[in-house]
């Protein structure tokens, strides 16, 4: 239970809104976290009860996935090496390595590249926390660019949303964007937490998911028309146990759904 004072009316717990009214600085060079919340697969937990022998998970497993899990982005990929690991939750650089062996044999994490990666400027391993295994490495990889390694030292701030803390992108698109364009980018984005919301799983916001919704758009589709046809899809998918389609160009072709 939160305690607070009745003489100011504030908590004792430590703020996560802003401070002075400027933007809450992440990362270990501010001294703060590195962002706001982590999202630890459920299938890991659940793993732990059929661990036997030397694949079985104990205290320091559970918070060595823990610390990836707050280090990774969006697509669940993480830059951090192990001797930050370590430090983040003070144990030894080879009890890291050795627990992330552990994750990667179990199949909840894998190991993207090896040293000396694909990434410029990028010297370690770069690990992926699989939260959705119908998605591959190579799809993670292609739906992401290739930051150096200064612009990936700590990942995206995971904002909180209202799906399921899945970020959503408010803005109007990238830069040079606007128009269909913008607003494809916007329902690409809210399709990923709609699909979070309603199945589970994990999809990308990459340039055939923006070209999916663009699609629509042309068609003369309108954004409620869009929203309400892919909840209504989504719906019947799940009750049948589908997985869902990896971006809105699966309703190129049909009509939308009658709200009647």
């Amino acid at each position: 239970m939160t305690s607070r004072s009745k003489s100011k009316g504030k908590t004792n717990v430590p703020s996560v809104e802003p401070e002075g009214g400027q933007e809450r600085k992440f990362g270990a060079a501010a001294g703060k976290p590195p962002s706001w919340f982590s999202r630890v697969p459920t299938a890991a937990i659940w793993a732990i009860k059929g661990s036997e022998g030397k694949d079985r998970i104990n205290y320091l497993d559970l918070k060595v996935l823990n610390v990836m899990c707050a280090y990774v982005n969006n697509q669940g990929i993480c830059f951090v090496g192990q001797e930050r690991m370590a430090q983040a939750i003070k144990s030894e650089r080879a009890a890291v390595s050795k627990s992330i062996s552990k994750w990667v044999r179990l199949g909840h994490v894998s190991i993207i590249s090896r040293y000396r990666s694909e990434w410029k400027g990028v010297f370690g391993n770069v690990y992926r926390v699989i939260y959705d295994k119908s998605l591959s490495d190579q799809d993670i990889v292609d739906a992401m660019d290739k930051e150096p390694a200064k612009d990936r030292e700590d990942p995206p701030v995971i904002e909180n949303s209202t799906v399921n803390h899945i970020p959503v992108n408010t803005d109007k698109g990238l830069a040079g964007e606007g128009g269909v364009k913008s607003d494809a980018r916007r329902l690409a984005q809210w399709y990923v937490g709609t699909v979070q919301a309603h199945n589970g799983q994990l999809r990308l916001v990459n340039e055939r998911a923006v070209t999916g919704a663009e699609w629509l758009l042309q068609d003369g589709w309108t954004e409620v028309d869009i929203k309400y046809s892919a909840n209504a899809y989504l719906e019947e998918g799940k009750a049948k146990g589908s997985d869902a389609p990896h971006h809105l160009g699966f309703m190129r072709g049909t009509k939308p759904v009658s709200k009647g």
